[in-house]
């Protein structure tokens, strides 16, 4: 029951963003929404994992994603749908960096440290203070 009453607040949080963006921008013109209350459950997991994926196809597949995806760009349609709105700050991939970013991945899941190390320096050219040209971890100096 717990689980429950925190997922409906969670719902009733995202809705208040919703409702509150939309009536700070298009509601100035358009009809400001009221907000409702409902007592339907959602599967609060079911949505974030639709959501992942979605920004994952966008990502990997289309080469393109939403730049700006926060609560208030998300609408919990009445009949269970998910949609994504204001798509205004648009980053388009190429394929080098895309496939770059799917070695990561598969590094992280599957790989070692050296493979992930190398995924970061070799194919997405990081770079960082603790990390060598070679790839291995330099020690920190002056303490821990």
């Amino acid at each position: 029951m717990e689980s429950h009453a925190r997922a409906l607040t969670a719902v009733a949080c995202l809705w208040l963003c919703v409702v509150a963006r939309y009536n700070w921008t298009a509601g100035w013109v358009a009809k400001p929404k009221e907000y409702k209350w409902t007592e339907q459950p959602i599967n609060l997991g079911y949505i974030l994992d639709l959501l992942n994926r979605v920004h994952a196809h966008e990502i990997m597949v289309d080469g393109a994603f939403n730049g700006d995806p926060h609560p208030g760009n998300i609408m919990l349609m009445p009949d269970g749908r998910v949609g994504l709105i204001d798509y205004g700050q648009v980053k388009r991939i190429p394929l080098k960096a895309r496939l770059d970013i799917a070695r990561l991945v598969v590094a992280l899941a599957r790989g070692t440290k050296d493979d992930v190390i190398d995924c970061y320096t070799k194919h997405l050219n990081v770079r960082t203070k603790c990390v060598a040209p070679h790839g291995w971890l330099q020690p920190r100096r002056g303490g821990s």
